[in-house]
C-alpha cells in the first residue's frame, strides 16, 4: 500500500469516525457518558486531521523547493 493510499484509508476511517460521532451527539436519547465519548472520538480525529494536513504541507513545500531547483 503507498503513502497515498495509507492516507486515503486514514482520512476515510476519520470521517466515519465523525459521522458516527455526530449521529451519537444528535440523538436525544444518547447518554451523557456516550456524549463524553463522541466528543472524545470527535477530539481524536480532528487531531488526526490536523497531523495529515500537517504533513501533506511539509511535503508541498519540499516538492516545490525541489521543483525551484530544477527550474534553475
Amino acid at each position: 500500500m503507498t503513502s497515498r493510499e495509507e492516507a486515503a484509508t486514514f482520512e476515510d476511517r476519520g470521517r466515519a469516525a465523525i459521522k458516527a460521532a455526530s449521529r451519537c451527539l444528535a440523538d436525544p436519547s444518547t447518554s451523557l457518558e456516550d456524549a463524553q465519548a463522541a466528543i472524545k472520538l470527535l477530539q481524536l480525529a480532528l487531531s488526526d486531521v490536523i497531523m495529515v494536513a500537517e504533513d501533506r504541507q511539509r511535503r508541498l513545500v519540499r516538492l516545490q523547493a525541489g521543483a525551484r531547483r530544477l527550474a534553475r
